[in-house]
């Protein structure tokens, strides 16, 4: 395959793969995770330019304020992975997502213990989980 007939397939393979999810969802895909995480140059910038916002690979790592959306990075642990790491995983993840909270949270007038304010789930998510019903 050249070059050319490359890029055509993978343009296709997006946005299909895209069309079929969102058919299926009734909701817009903007996200991406790479096929057993292979992506290189070309395919994060046919990626960006078929207008996904971000896309996940399989490199371990942490993301931060600086990390390319299209090149997101993920904690790995596989079945052979003991509690111990684990559990450091977790912390650490744990750790980070109260810190966002809180700072994301103090903007936009709600806090982790204050969901009621929350534009999106409101007070009878906060108290009971979502409701289906509305």
């Amino acid at each position: 395959m050249n070059k050319q007939d490359y890029v055509t397939w993978i343009d296709k393979e997006l946005a299909e793969s895209r069309h079929t999810l969102e058919e299926k969802l009734h909701q817009p895909v903007t996200s991406l995770a790479y096929p057993y995480g292979g992506y290189d140059e070309l395919i994060v910038e046919r990626t960006r330019l078929a207008g996904y916002k971000t896309a996940t690979t399989c490199d371990d790592g942490d993301v931060d304020d600086h990390t390319d959306p299209l090149r997101l990075n993920r904690r790995l642990v596989f079945r052979q992975t003991s509690l111990k790491p684990l559990l450091a995983i977790l912390w650490i993840v744990r750790s980070r997502l109260k810190v966002y909270r809180l700072v994301m949270g103090a903007g936009q007038g709600y806090s982790q213990g204050d969901q009621s304010a929350h534009p999106q789930f409101g007070k009878d998510h906060a108290r009971n989980g979502p409701n289906p019903g509305g």
